[in-house]
C-alpha cells in the first residue's frame, strides 16, 4: 500500500542517518535551542536531498516501528533553521498514532507538540514520567490508541502564535 512505502521511506532515511555527537543537529539544539541534557536515540543526523537535517524518529504507540521521520532542514554553516518557506517536513506516515518517544516512565505523561519543546519538557521532568512527541497539535487525538495512559496528563502545545496554522 502506499501508506507502507512512506513507512520503508522513511525507514531508510533514519537508517542512513548518524548520531548527532558533533554535527550541526547538535549545535542546532545545543546553542540555539538551549537544550543542555543528553539527546535520545530517538534523535539523529542526516541528509534529505543533500540537505544537512536534523531528523527525529516517530514510532507506532504498539509495535514501535519507525512510521515517519521528522526532518528540520539547517543551515550548514550558522546551525540555525535553515532559511526556506518550509523547513521541517514529515516522511512516512502518521496516521496510526506515531509519536515520538524522549523518555519512558509511567507517573505522568507529557505530551508535546514539536521535537524541540519535547526536549526543553524533557529537561524539566521527573525521570519517572514519560515525554513524547506528536509533531503536530492535530496528532494530539491519536492518544487513544495507547494502551495504557496515566492518570495524569499535561499537553505542551508550541507557541506557534495567534495567526499559525495550528491556532486557527
Amino acid at each position: 500500500t502506499e501508506d507502507l512505502k512512506k513507512m520503508k521511506s522513511a525507514q531508510a532515511l533514519w537508517q542512513a542517518g548518524k548520531s548527532i555527537q558533533g554535527t550541526v543537529a547538535e549545535r542546532y539544539l545545543k546553542i540555539h535551542r538551549g537544550i543542555q541534557t543528553k539527546i535520545p536515540d530517538c534523535f539523529r543526523f542526516g541528509y534529505y536531498y543533500r540537505a544537512p537535517v536534523l531528523m527525529v524518529a516517530a514510532t507506532h504507540p504498539l509495535t514501535h516501528e519507525i512510521q515517519a521521520v521528522q526532518v528540520i532542514y539547517l543551515n550548514p554553516k550558522t546551525a540555525e533553521k535553515a532559511s526556506l518557506e518550509t523547513n521541517k517536513r514529515i516522511i512516512g506516515c502518521m496516521k496510526f498514532g506515531a509519536h515520538v518517544v524522549l523518555q519512558k516512565g509511567s507517573s505522568h505523561l507529557y505530551v508535546a507538540e514539536g521535537p524541540e519543546t519535547a526536549l526543553s519538557v524533557l529537561e524539566a521532568a521527573p525521570s519517572d514520567t514519560s515525554v513524547i512527541a506528536t509533531l503536530s497539535v492535530s496528532n494530539f487525538t491519536h492518544l487513544s490508541r495507547f494502551n495504557h495512559l496515566p492518570k495524569n496528563i499535561t499537553f505542551c502545545a508550541d507557541n506557534d502564535g495567534p495567526n499559525s496554522p495550528p491556532s486557527k
